[in-house]
């Protein structure tokens, strides 16, 4: 890597990691293309994925795949040969081939066919025992739109079934998916996900747009896992990450206690009770907690948490949303990243 002693910037997570994860898409780089990125970029890239059906129509994929494999880059193949090998009733095949093209990974979706989902799991079973599998969610029909339950009840069960990690449709266009047709970050849906005990680092979030990506980064955690980034952008969602750009260089500043955050006790406990539409004269201390107050339930917690991020300028980790279950819990994530509040 470059030199990072220059300046103080917040530590990553060392490759291979969990958490973090830039997952490149290649719709059909030459192997030049494919060089050049991966000589600038590869200690960034976690994973390459070959979009779509383009592994079948690319003369020098063999030669890539050499590239990828000595710089340690996993890679896997689009989901849309998986969903035509299915229908195909070919899915031996495809593995087959996959595996002996040193693939690990192996991606399960259904954006474009129907699958009933018994069929879908099953598939994951099987093949998670020859394979690291990612599964995707949701459909790439932007007119398709799917509940936040169902949602949350299918990455539950295709990691229950045996998925590595379950990714969110987005598309490559970031305008599908849980995308609306503008590539708007559906807040409330991922509110929902994360409040329904999912890890975090179980999902990627498929996030090609810069201002998705920059959503993501502020609002969950600046180790989300997102993917369809595109080969270019490897290195600018990099500097987004470490705030190295201005788009989140004030907020990793904060993070890092080179610029004070706003706020005193008092102004939490204002916090509360305005997110929990609380009365102005509710009696609230550090020793309330979320079973005393009506409606402080998951989905409120998620909106206390975001709410707190954005009132005391920082940025706390979604892990640490289990943990709040007082005003007292929340005061002591935001003091990790403030020091003591006022009184």
């Amino acid at each position: 890597m470059p030199e990072q002693t220059i300046l103080e910037l917040p530590a990553r997570p060392p490759k291979p990691r969990e958490t973090g994860i830039t997952a490149v898409i290649d719709a059909g780089l030459g192997y030049s293309e494919l060089e050049g990125h991966v000589e600038a970029a590869g200690a960034i890239i976690d994973f390459v994925k070959f979009g779509w059906g383009t592994a079948l129509v690319t003369e020098n994929l063999a030669r890539k795949v050499d590239l990828l494999r000595e710089r340690r880059i996993p890679f896997w193949f689009g989901g849309t040969l998986f969903e035509l090998a299915h229908q195909q009733g070919r899915v031996d095949r495809l593995a087959d081939w996959a595996w002996n093209m040193g693939c690990e990974y192996f991606e399960v979706s259904d954006g474009t066919i129907e699958l009933a989902e018994v069929e879908k799991l099953r598939h994951i079973e099987e093949l998670a025992r020859r394979f690291t599998v990612v599964s995707e969610v949701g459909k790439k029909d932007p007119e398709h739109v799917m509940p936040p339950s169902e949602w949350i009840r299918r990455l539950g069960s295709e990691l229950r079934a045996g998925a590595w990690k379950v990714i969110t449709e987005g598309r490559e266009s970031g305008k599908a998916g849980i995308y609306n047709k503008a590539g708007e970050v559906p807040t409330a849906l991922i509110e929902d996900v994360l409040a329904s005990g999912i890890p975090l680092r179980d999902i990627i979030f498929e996030a090609p747009m810069k201002a998705q990506q920059v959503w993501f980064l502020r609002n969950v955690s600046w180790e989300a896992n997102l993917g369809n980034i595109a080969p270019g952008d490897a290195i600018k969602l990099e500097t987004l990450r470490l705030g190295l750009r201005g788009d989140t260089m004030m907020d990793r500043a904060a993070r890092l206690g080179r610029i004070p955050a706003e706020g005193t006790g008092q102004a939490l406990l204002e916090l509360v009770r305005n997110v929990l539409k609380l009365p102005a004269d509710t009696p609230l201390s550090d020793e309330t907690t979320a079973a005393e107050v009506p409606g402080w339930d998951s989905i409120a917690n998620v909106n206390l948490f975001m709410e707190a991020q954005a009132r005391f300028r920082i940025t706390m980790d979604f892990e640490a949303l289990a943990g709040i279950e007082s005003i007292g819990d929340l005061r002591r994530e935001i003091e990790k990243q403030t020091g003591p509040l006022a009184s």
